[in-house]
């Protein structure tokens, strides 16, 4: 196997590990796990937690497409983050992100465009040859 290869299955692999992670962390959350007893839903506001069950849900499944290397995990990654930071930095229905979750966000757009980039590059040697 070529090392090139090798390279970014392992980065494919580590994106996915991250990002499972933290959308098991968000659902944790919305579980209620970190509000001491405290209804979520109530805590949070219904508008954000919807959002964020979105969100969490949307990198949860990107995360199993990323695990199968499948072209469709690093788009919606790079759709669920890039609408996440949207919504978080225009504060749309209260929502604010915190430094750490906005680092994670761009963080996570940042390798799923590496990965759509790797990709759009196969192809078009593909075509190519």
């Amino acid at each position: 196997m070529d090392i090139r290869l090798r390279l970014i299955s392992g980065f494919t692999m580590v994106l996915a590990l991250g990002c499972l992670a933290v959308s098991l962390i968000d659902l944790a959350r919305l579980l209620g796990v970190t509000t001491g007893g405290a209804n979520p839903v109530t805590s949070f506001g219904m508008v954000p937690f919807v959002f964020m069950a979105a969100f969490a849900l949307g990198k949860m499944f990107a995360a199993v497409g990323l695990w199968i290397q499948s072209s469709w995990g690093a788009a919606l990654l790079a759709l669920t983050a890039g609408i996440e930071l949207l919504v978080g930095l225009m504060g749309l229905g209260g929502i604010s992100l915190a430094f750490n979750a906005f680092l994670t966000c761009v963080l996570l757009l940042i390798g799923a465009a590496i990965l759509l980039a790797i990709a759009q590059i196969k192809a078009m040697d593909l075509l190519h040859d």
